[in-house]
């Protein structure tokens, strides 16, 4: 027992060092880029954003729709200049007991909270009319498994409810993604986003994150 949390101290500890990286090197870059005369980094967008994500489950191909809802509230705006921005996020996420597919199977939930930043083409060069515009950055992924089913001499039993302790896990990862926005009317915009996201290390489940990635629409709010 002591030994295993020895081993939970010491994990947590390398990924919180990796995580400090990281957000050094963003912050760093987001310093780096150029700023325009009058430009400011602001707070000047907020945005609701519902779609689906892959989920987590390893055995992904035993899934015929591998996908979940996944909602995300998203808050930015301005760094530095127009067309570069930021935004910091949080998302959630259920697999929910997958009984009719897997005899013996489980389920992970999610929260997903980072930070990342975009450039908007179309405000640095003259002649691009497409409102497109990529994202890269990083996130917390705490996972928790709870699985369901238990071997009862040669057969599995399965079970609606859990059959052992919830198990928790935090995974460090990146993300980058492709967006297109568009003026509704007013204040209000409308998103659609694809996003791949990408593990830094094994995690919890083993290299989930390397299927992991979603798609949503949202309504943005400007001011």
């Amino acid at each position: 027992m002591l030994e295993r949390m020895i081993q939970i101290i010491a994990m947590t500890g390398i990924r919180m060092a990796r995580a400090a990286r990281i957000a050094s090197a963003l912050v760093i870059a987001g310093s780096l880029l150029p700023t325009a005369s009058g430009a400011q980094t602001n707070v000047n967008h907020i945005a609701v954003h519902a779609g689906i994500v892959r989920i987590f489950d390893p055995w992904i191909m035993q899934h015929a729709f591998p996908y979940v809802i996944y909602p995300e509230v998203q808050i930015g705006g301005d760094l530095g200049r127009p067309g570069f921005g930021w935004e910091v996020f949080w998302g959630y996420t259920d697999d929910g007991p997958k009984a009719t597919e897997v005899p013996m199977s489980g389920a992970y939930s999610s929260h997903a909270a980072g930070v990342r930043f975009a450039v908007r083409p179309q405000f640095l060069l003259p002649h691009w009319a497409i409102p497109l515009g990529v994202f890269v950055g990083g996130a917390f992924h705490s996972v928790t498994y709870r699985r369901f089913g238990r071997w009862s001499g040669p057969s599995i039993v399965y079970s609606q409810l859990p059959s052992s302790d919830p198990e928790d896990q935090w995974i460090l990862g990146l993300e980058a993604g492709l967006f297109l926005e568009f003026h509704l009317i007013g204040p209000l915009g409308m998103q659609f986003e694809g996003r791949q996201m990408i593990p830094l290390d094994e995690g919890f489940p083993d290299g989930a994150l390397a299927y992991r990635r979603s798609f949503t629409t949202g309504l943005t709010w400007a001011w």
